[in-house]
């Protein structure tokens, strides 16, 4: 989806120090592109990143760090996942 063009991802990180990195990650697709393929399945892929339902941190040790938030600034719709890593 990114490389058709019509997504957007954000990262940042600050470091503190050597234990500790704030991140912040985001990603969205355009809202424009949702029912395109006439599938249906991007329909029921908005709806999965309007909620970040089924994101998770990708490692067990982010579980309780990272928090998930939806965004939706009118052109994109995504998450963005925020936490301090080791």
């Amino acid at each position: 989806v990114l490389l058709s063009g019509c997504g957007e991802f954000n990262a940042g990180f600050v470091i503190r120090d050597e234990d500790h990195v704030d991140v912040t990650v985001a990603f969205g697709v355009l809202k424009s592109s949702f029912g395109r393929d006439g599938s249906g399945q991007s329909e029921g892929f908005a709806k999965r990143l309007r909620g970040c339902s089924e994101l998770t941190p990708p490692n067990a040790s982010l579980t309780g760090k990272a928090k998930v938030k939806p965004f939706d600034d009118g052109t994109y719709v995504g998450c963005t996942v925020t936490g301090t890593m080791t």
